[in-house]
């Protein structure tokens, strides 16, 4: 009665479950999907990691929190395992472009800058500094440890063999269909996706991780997360980069273009993109619209959805209009659109996450209750430190930290007025 179990099974729900592990805790991860995870907002292999941000800024914060919990994982796993880990299998160090409208001056100079970060304010200086040309357009380029891409993928496997080296338990294609809770604890009722057995499980805390599903999970707790969480789907394409166009390019030259990646332009519709991976030879370049949300309908399937021609027009034409500004003017049959997928997930109000004790309709806080969620498409390279606040949470730990206390804070779920 004494087991944590942690419901999903994804980036968050992997790091709180390590956690809690790692703690001697005995626990048990619920997933419905396979161990080759195939779906889901922590699918693929690179999401960007940058640091840039203002004061006391929250996602700076959760950036470096988490990569040093990471560097921690990876020592523990060196210690214990017979496979050799190391944080360059997550994280891929690459210079991360921002590009910021002219209009925005203000904005940026409230963005604390080091000398890990080089800032061409004109065309002028972007053209001494970066060899980029990018009117009306201000370039910061940040060259950071541990800033670039991270792997969600091997994140989750490596969490994965850390929960099990510690005792935890992962049980894979297991669908939550309800929880009840009562003086006595709290009960699961699940279902093996692929058998339809159905089973109850008992534990005595639990830590909700379920993105898109989190207010369904919760339904016989609480109905409150209905409103706090809304749930968006935005459109991720990959194009691969003709092989014959990249192998025309001296060394040099492959060298910068990828020195280029991720970028994040800060305009109406926050492009970003990456290489996600080397394929056959050439970059493969995922690209997403941060700002670029769509609704989802009540009875849809909400990871199948059709990607609409106008989102891999878009992501195309912003993705060329990059490359020409850095200086690589290619034509369009270069660029291939491969495939891509529809990534959902939830957002609050306010867009800053939950991390916190659940709460009900009446404002009672429900402390054995740990709810992760409202991560809106920006919870990657914070991965880590969502998890240590869920599972501090569970295990009643507190840091005397002015920035731990802070994101505690800004992450806590407020009381219904």
């Amino acid at each position: 009665m004494d087991r944590i179990i942690v419901i999903g099974g994804g980036l968050m729900g992997c790091a709180a479950a390590w956690q809690l592990a790692r703690a001697g805790k005995k626990v048990l991860l619920l997933e419905k999907q396979d161990e080759a995870y195939n779906q889901g907002s922590s699918y693929g292999e690179a999401r960007v990691t940058r640091s840039l941000g203002v004061e006391n800024d929250l996602f700076t914060y959760l950036k470096e929190c988490s990569v040093l919990e990471t560097k921690t994982l990876v020592e523990l796993l060196n210690q214990w395992d017979d496979e050799k880990h190391a944080i360059s299998d997550i994280h891929t160090d690459s210079p991360v472009t921002y590009l910021y409208d002219q209009s925005l001056l203000s904005d940026v100079d409230q963005l604390i800058r080091d000398d890990s970060y080089q800032t061409a304010i004109n065309s002028e200086q972007q053209q001494d500094l970066f060899g980029v040309n990018f009117p009306e357009k201000i370039v910061i380029r940040e060259f950071k440890t541990h800033s670039g891409t991270l792997n969600p993928k091997e994140l989750i496997r490596k969490l994965k063999r850390g929960i099990r080296l510690c005792g935890g338990e992962i049980k894979h294609n297991t669908l939550v269909d309800s929880i009840l809770r009562s003086n006595e604890g709290i009960t699961i009722d699940c279902k093996n996706v692929k058998t339809s057995l159905a089973e109850s499980i008992t534990a005595s805390q639990i830590v909700v991780c379920a993105g898109p599903y989190t207010a369904d999970v919760l339904h016989g707790i609480t109905s409150i997360f209905d409103n706090l969480l809304i749930r968006k789907r935005l459109y991720l394409c990959f194009y691969q980069l003709e092989k014959e166009y990249w192998a025309s390019l001296s060394a040099s030259d492959q060298d910068r273009f990828k020195s280029f990646f991720p970028i994040a332009n800060f305009n109406e519709d926050v492009y970003y993109s990456m290489i996600e991976k080397m394929n056959h030879g050439a970059p493969l370049i995922k690209v997403g619209g941060h700002m670029r949300r769509f609704e989802i309908n009540d009875g849809q399937d909400i990871w199948k959805d059709h990607i609409p021609d106008t989102e891999v027009d878009w992501a195309k034409q912003e993705t060329l209009n990059y490359l020409d500004g850095i200086g690589f003017s290619i034509n369009a049959d270069q660029l291939n659109y491969v495939n891509g997928y529809a990534c959902v997930y939830t957002l609050t109000q306010s867009e800053v996450p939950i991390v916190g004790p659940a709460i009900t309709e009446n404002g009672e806080f429900l402390n054995d209750v740990v709810v992760v969620a409202g991560l809106s498409g920006i919870g990657a390279k914070g991965t880590m430190a969502y998890g240590r606040h869920a599972a501090d949470y569970i295990l009643g730990n507190d840091v005397h930290d002015p920035m731990y206390q802070m994101a505690k804070k800004q992450m806590a779920i407020s009381s219904p007025a």
